[in-house]
């Protein structure tokens, strides 16, 4: 019986090199080309015939310049009637689907394009057996894939597998296409072996993910204790523990928030300037004038601008997101949680009117990348990460269950069945932190726990209901680098041992 478990790792590395960008923009926009025509033959054979030639053992053959005797007898039969009864219009375009194949030059790519143009049809044909079951399930009737323009192409994968790359201890070679070689070099952080790689493209930047599989020791649980998570904006990530010695805590939203609001603002000064440019040479195009060239060169420029700030987007919010769930997972692990609830906050985004600015800031705020990276760095630690439904668990009080709770103002809520002994300030109730009541309640849910007293004691649920401690994110981060775990079998990393050092029995605050 072994004490090691098997994970996958990832490594991202942004190319910075113009040459090697400048090139596989150009392998990109040959795979999307070479998808829209694959798309354009399936739709066009689907008007003609009443039939989806979606599978990959049809399409591969259809495509391959000569037959391969490894296919089965009914295989090439079938293939050869379908080629067969296409009319000279689907025939024309067959050819064209050839010679692009031919133009990328790189068979792992081009089979790695035709699996993925299956599966989201597969995707497609479940959406819509769901959708004439329960159409209200879905915001809209779903639609297969359909081909794209070219030039509204911000994001685009390629996945390549070994027969695509090799390694040279902590160097990769990566082959875009054949007739060029391994023209990709790429400098590992250490000498690691990786199982697969990706090319991902974005807004003209480059990206790799680098997969890797590791083995590392299993981890147990430091106790049995469990947590509820309740995700919002100003309020980004509520946690409300079973552990008594623990209080509720609170991370602010607002370095996501003020970072959204200056990436919009900004957005929305360079696509102004970008239509007031794009006017102005329609202007001329209709006036069949010659448009200067000084405006040609202020479009390039403000493309060049957004595309930028997007990737800068892209890599701030990742280093955020990062940082918050490392320490977080570390937070859970320290504090003796064996099973973690979070709200399924994604499906809330749906039809969701908060107002202009509120929505703004919620939709933008990527929650799914957020649990995604949360769940894997705990079941790193031994921990499970389960999401639960959050519908009404904001309205009903945890301590009474069905009674429902009522809002003085933002954030606060109150309970008219519990009244407390001495009315200060407010006499209606017991006053909770809305957050805090609903990551409890969503702990309820995820537990099946009917009543919470048989856990903890009204006391302990008071303060962890009406006195959270908050913190900014980067206070979070400065907090968790006191704290030492109490079991000297978990290391942490040396970043994280300075300053004094704190038991995680403490009081969070």
């Amino acid at each position: 019986m072994t004490n090691l478990i098997e994970s996958e790792m990832i490594e991202r590395i942004w190319i910075n090199d113009r040459n090697i960008v400048r090139e596989i923009r150009h392998l990109v926009l040959d795979c999307a080309h070479f998808r829209n025509l694959v798309l354009m033959f399936i739709h066009k054979y689907k008007e003609k015939y009443n039939k989806w030639l979606t599978h990959e053992t049809l399409l591969y053959p259809l495509l391959s310049e000569r037959c391969n005797t490894k296919r089965s007898d009914e295989t090439r039969a079938k293939v050869k009637e379908i080629i067969n009864s296409l009319d000279d219009e689907l025939r024309n375009l067959l050819e064209k689907i050839k010679e692009q194949k031919n133009k990328i030059n790189n068979t792992v790519v081009v089979q790695q394009i035709i699996r993925q143009i299956r599966k989201d049809f597969t995707s497609y044909f479940r959406s819509i057996k769901e959708y004439k079951k329960d159409p209200s399930k879905f915001t809209g009737e779903p639609k297969p894939p359909k081909p794209r323009k070219l030039k509204n192409i911000t994001r685009f994968t390629i996945e390549l597998n070994r027969y695509s790359y090799k390694q040279d201890r902590d160097k990769l070679l990566i082959k875009l296409r054949n007739h060029l070689g391994y023209n990709l070099t790429v400098k590992l952080s250490y000498n690691y072996e990786v199982t697969s790689v990706r090319i991902c493209f974005f807004h003209n930047s480059v990206y790799l993910d680098l997969v890797r599989k590791v083995k590392i020791p299993k981890t147990k649980p430091l106790g049995e204790h469990i947590a509820g998570i309740d995700l919002g904006v100003d309020n980004l990530v509520t946690i409300v523990s079973t552990n008594p010695k623990v209080d509720s805590i609170i991370i602010s939203g607002g370095i996501f928030k003020s970072f959204n609001q200056w990436f919009n603002k900004r957005l929305a000064e360079y696509r102004s300037e970008l239509d007031k440019t794009l006017n102005e040479i329609k202007k001329y195009e209709s006036e069949d004038k010659e448009v200067p060239k000084e405006l040609l060169d202020k479009e390039k420029e403000f493309r060049i601008k957004i595309n930028k700030l997007c990737v800068h987007r892209k890599k701030k919010l990742d280093s955020l997101i990062h940082i918050l769930t490392s320490n977080l997972a570390r937070w859970l692990y320290l504090t003796g949680h064996s099973k973690v609830y979070v709200g399924k906050l994604t499906t809330s985004k749906q039809n969701c009117n908060m107002g202009k600015i509120n929505n703004q800031n919620f939709y933008f705020i990527p929650y799914r990348e957020i649990i995604n990276k949360l769940k894997y760095k705990l079941q790193l630690l031994g921990v499970k990460l389960l999401e639960v439904d959050e519908s009404y668990t904001s309205k009903h009080c945890p301590i009474c269950n069905d009674h429902e709770l009522n809002r003085i103002k933002r954030g606060l809520v109150y309970c008219e069945k519990l009244i407390p002994k001495s009315k200060k300030k407010y006499n209606k109730g017991v006053v909770f932190n809305a957050d805090c009541t609903g990551a409890l309640n969503i702990l309820k849910k995820g537990a099946k726990i009917k009543r919470i007293l048989n856990v903890l004691t009204l006391k302990s649920l008071f303060r962890k209901l009406c006195n959270p401690v908050k913190y900014m994110l980067f206070e979070f981060v400065s907090y968790m680098k006191n704290v030492v775990p109490e079991s000297s079998k978990w290391r942490i990393g040396d970043s994280l041992k300075m300053g004094k050092p704190r038991s995680v029995t403490e009081s969070t605050g």
